[in-house]
């Protein structure tokens, strides 16, 4: 079934090449360049190239519209489109990119025909750039971990590392850090009004963390009449 499929797609881009319509009616990749196809209305066919930033995924249905951006996209032996000049923050048009330096790592802008639209990672995820989506700090190849989050891991010999060791955040009693093979910190936030305890090694009633028992404000007391 895979050889079948695969001599179709063949077949497809050689019509694709030579201009004319497969069928009367779909979109149909170039064969030669990523960033073009035919559309093929009652049997006529116009060539299109994809909005900027933007490749024409083989994979998509015939009658599905076929760019996409080009982290779901393999070219294969098709040509890219080379660099456009970027506006701003955009690299292209379309597309999300990193934005500010290799130290604040979770910034990035998601481009839509060429606006600007600027979000941020959750805390203490950084933007890969490649993978075009929030990772740890440790796996973005371009951020600069230990000032993105502010801490480093202590030296520790090797038995130690391998277990990971945690560590308090200090300054933010519901914030801590996990150093994952001894030196490569991430960041953690205690949820549900807990804060780190060092005794256990894990969030914890702020009753019993002395230092930390009035992080949270109190409460407000409702009275009924």
């Amino acid at each position: 079934m895979a050889a079948f499929q695969f001599v179709i797609t063949l077949v497809l881009l050689g019509w694709a090449q030579a201009n004319t319509c497969p069928y009367p009616n779909g979109y149909f990749p170039d064969a030669s360049r990523c960033d073009k196809f035919l559309e093929c209305r009652d049997g006529v066919a116009e060539e299109i190239t994809c909005p900027d930033g933007l490749l024409v995924n083989e994979k998509a249905a015939a009658f599905r519209y076929p760019c996409d951006y080009p982290v779901d996209v393999d070219c294969g032996k098709r040509t890219a489109p080379p660099a456009a000049a970027s506006s701003g923050n955009c690299a292209r048009k379309w597309g999300m990119f990193k934005t500010g330096s290799d130290n604040s790592c979770g910034d990035f802008v998601n481009c839509v025909d060429g606006v600007e639209h600027n979000f941020k990672c959750p805390e203490g995820l950084a933007w890969h750039p490649t993978l075009w989506r929030c990772e740890w700090p440790d796996q973005v190849p371009t951020c600069n971990v230990e000032a993105f989050l502010g801490f480093k891991c202590p030296a520790v010999d090797e038995l130690v590392a391998a277990t990971n060791p945690i560590y308090g955040h200090p300054t933010d009693c519901a914030r801590y850090f996990v150093c994952i093979e001894g030196n490569k910190p991430r960041l953690h936030v205690c949820g549900d009004k807990t804060v780190f305890d060092k005794a256990i090694g894990a969030c914890g009633a702020p009753e019993n963390v002395p230092a930390c028992a009035n992080y949270y404000p109190p409460e407000s007391e409702t009275y009924s009449a």
